[in-house]
C-alpha cells in the first residue's frame, strides 16, 4: 500500500488518554458503566468486564479502539460499549477519512513494535498522547478499507477457529486421562507413587568453562544447542534453531540427548516438556541451562503418558523457587511424586493420545499456514 497516503492519527481520529477514577467509585456489582484499567483487562479482540465505575472521569465510546499505553505497552481491542477508561489506556475514535475503526485495529497492530520503541520510565515504560498522535498509518480510500477490515478478520476467525479446536483437543485428552486414572495430584484411585528421581535419572547441561558464548553458535552446524524457543507447551519447535560445532560440542561433559530422552524447561517457563524420539530430524543435541533431560527406566513410565501429566495439570508449579525468575532445581524435581498406573493402562492412554495427536498436528499445520497468511496480508496492506 506504498501508493496510499500516510497520515497521523491526530488526523484521523480523536485521541482521549484514561485517567483512573476515585477508587471508591468502582465496583464488582454492576454498577455504573465498564471500567477497564489496563491490558490486564483485554480479550483477544474484546475487553472483559471485571470492575464497574459509577463515577467515570474518561469515557470511551462504544466501537473505539482501546490501546494500552503503560506496561506493556500496544495491546489493543475495542469497546463493544460505552466504557470508563483509567490511566493504562487510550481511547480512539475515527473521523474524517478513516471509514472503519477494524482497519485502525489492524493498522495499529502493524503499529505495535513502534509504540512500545517509543516509551518512555525506568521502571514501568509508557508512551503518551504526543507519542500516539505521531503514529502514521496508510489511509486509502474508506471502501479500500472496509475491504481491508474483511480480509484479515476472514483470516483472523479461521486462526481462533483453529486455536480453539486444537485446546478442545488438549481437553479431551485431559478429560481422558481422569476418567482413566483420576486426578494425578490427590490419587483417588490410590495408584502406586514413585518420586520423579525414582523413575529417572535427571541430567542438567554442562555449565562449565566450555558452555557456549555467543561467539560459539552458528545458524548450521554439528550440533543444535536447544534454546529456550525450542521447548514449547506442545512440544519441541524448531523455527529458529542455534548450533555449535563438532569442538565444542566433544568438549562438553554432559547434556547431550539420547533418543527416549524427556526435556523438560527449569528455568523462566518452567515444565515445557518434550520427547526426543525417532521423528526428531536432529542428530546431535545438547540442551542449555534452563533445562533438564530425563532418562527413564521403561518399566516404569510409558513417555507419553508422563508428558501428558506434565502437560495437563502442572504438578512441578509448586516445586518452583526464586521470585524473580522462577525455576526448578534439580533436587526439588526429585521429591515430585508421581502416579504410576500398571504399565499396561499406562500403554492404552498412551495409544489414545498418539490418536488425538494425528488430528492435532493436522490442525497445527493448517494453523501454521493461516498464521502466515495473516502475516503476508499485513505486510501487503500496511508494509
Amino acid at each position: 500500500m506504498k501508493s496510499d497516503r500516510l497520515m497521523p492519527l491526530s488526523s484521523v481520529c480523536d485521541i482521549k488518554m484514561g485517567q483512573s477514577p476515585s477508587s471508591t467509585s468502582y465496583n464488582k456489582d454492576g454498577k455504573g458503566i465498564p471500567f477497564f484499567q489496563g491490558n490486564a483487562d483485554f480479550g483477544a479482540i474484546n475487553p472483559k468486564v471485571q470492575y464497574w465505575c459509577d463515577q467515570p472521569i474518561k469515557i470511551a465510546k462504544t466501537n473505539d479502539i482501546l490501546i494500552s499505553v503503560r506496561a506493556p505497552i500496544g495491546a489493543i481491542n475495542i469497546a463493544t460499549e460505552k466504557c470508563c477508561i483509567g490511566r493504562g489506556l487510550a481511547a480512539l475514535t475515527i473521523k474524517g477519512e478513516l471509514g472503519s475503526n477494524k482497519y485502525l485495529y489492524y493498522a495499529l497492530r502493524n503499529k505495535a513494535s513502534a509504540l512500545i520503541s517509543n516509551g518512555k520510565g525506568s521502571t514501568f515504560k509508557a508512551i503518551n498522547k504526543r507519542d500516539l498522535e505521531d503514529i502514521y498509518i496508510p489511509v486509502p480510500a474508506k471502501k479500500i478499507q472496509n475491504e481491508i477490515a474483511l480480509a484479515l478478520d476472514f483470516v483472523q476467525k479461521l486462526i481462533f477457529l483453529r486455536k480453539k479446536q486444537v485446546n478442545t483437543l488438549n481437553l479431551l485428552v485431559k478429560s481422558r486421562f481422569i476418567e482413566m486414572f483420576g486426578d494425578p495430584v490427590t490419587n483417588p484411585m490410590g495408584w502406586e507413587v514413585k518420586r520423579l528421581g525414582e523413575i529417572f535419572s535427571i541430567i542438567d547441561g554442562d555449565r562449565g568453562e566450555n558452555y557456549p558464548k555467543g561467539e560459539d553458535f552458528f545458524n548450521a552446524e554439528y550440533c543444535l544447542f536447544l534454546n529456550a524457543g525450542n521447548v514449547t507447551s506442545v512440544g519441541f519447535d524448531f523455527t529458529k534453531n542455534q548450533f555449535i560445532t563438532k569442538e565444542k560440542d566433544l568438549k562438553l561433559r554432559k547434556g547431550r540427548l539420547i533418543r527416549g530422552d524427556i526435556v523438560i524447561t527449569t528455568r523462566g517457563t518452567v515444565g515445557n516438556i518434550a520427547f526426543y524420539d525417532s521423528t526428531i530430524p536432529y542428530d546431535v543435541i545438547r540442551i542449555n541451562s534452563g533445562m533438564v533431560l530425563l532418562r527413564g527406566y521403561v518399566d516404569f513410565v510409558e513417555p507419553f503418558y508422563f508428558i501428558q501429566v506434565v502437560r495437563s495439570f502442572n504438578i512441578m508449579t509448586q516445586y518452583l523457587s526464586g521470585s524473580a525468575q522462577p525455576q526448578l532445581p534439580i533436587s526439588s524435581m526429585k521429591n515430585i511424586p508421581f502416579i504410576l498406573p500398571p504399565l499396561a493402562l499406562q500403554n492404552r492412554f498412551a495409544e489414545f493420545v498418539k490418536q488425538v495427536d494425528k488430528s492435532k498436528f493436522v490442525m497445527q499445520k493448517e494453523l501454521e499456514k493461516l498464521e502466515l497468511a495473516y502475516k503476508a496480508l499485513m505486510q501487503q496492506y500496511f508494509g
